[in-house]
């Protein structure tokens, strides 16, 4: 249990940083709808790891009664990423997907 608070801190930090970071530049938005006491959604954010300095990271608990339409849509999904408001993926992070379509919008911007 105690390890997972130091998770969790280490999220909200990380959380924190990508948002502080991302102020001063226009990053991708990488929206996660998730829930409190989720372990595959915070498996996924480690699996992220150094790539959130790319985007601005962005939860949505859908368990909030103003999220509920997400409750409804992604209740047995979760973890649910989007970027940039598009569809990325669902249950997991696919990495080489991620990687792919961050790459795409960096190009587009250009």
């Amino acid at each position: 249990r105690l390890s997972q608070l130091a998770f969790s801190s280490h999220r909200f930090t990380l959380q924190r940083s990508v948002i502080r970071f991302s102020s001063q530049q226009q990053l991708p938005i990488l929206t996660l709808f998730t829930k409190e006491d989720c372990q595959l959604c915070d498996e996924a954010l480690e699996e992220l790891g150094s790539r959130l300095n790319q985007v601005q990271l962005k939860e949505v608990d859908i368990c909030l009664p103003e999220n509920e339409h997400w409750f409804d849509k992604y209740r047995y999904e979760i973890p649910v990423f989007y970027l940039n408001k598009t569809f990325l993926c669902k249950n997991r992070i696919d990495l080489q997907l991620f990687d792919e379509r961050l790459s795409e919008i960096k190009s587009e911007s250009n």
